[in-house]
């Protein structure tokens, strides 16, 4: 059984900006909540090279009121699907 990673954008950038983004793979099968892709798409990371499942992700604004938007669909999503989650925002992972 492979294991489920969510992911929310920081460290998808810098994955990508050490050139080592491919190695997300080797630790299961990846999960990018819309709005992480959104702001992805914002900036200049290409993850074209990375297989990953995009989720739209249903959440209230104030579940987590802390958090910015792709850090919130990522613990919702990691909730939903029992999987861990790659943050590089210690509230975020605080609150996981």
């Amino acid at each position: 059984m492979s294991r489920l990673v969510v992911t929310d954008t920081g460290p998808l950038i810098h994955l990508a900006q050490a050139d080592v983004l491919h190695l997300l793979e080797l630790v299961g099968e990846i999960y990018i909540p819309e709005t992480v892709l959104t702001e992805l798409e914002r900036g200049s990371t290409d993850t074209s090279e990375l297989e990953f499942t995009v989720e739209q992700v249903e959440y209230d604004d104030a579940t987590y009121p802390h958090l910015d938007p792709g850090e919130t669909a990522a613990l919702v999503l990691c909730a939903d699907r029992n999987a861990v989650l790659l943050t590089d925002d210690l509230d975020a992972r605080k609150t996981a």
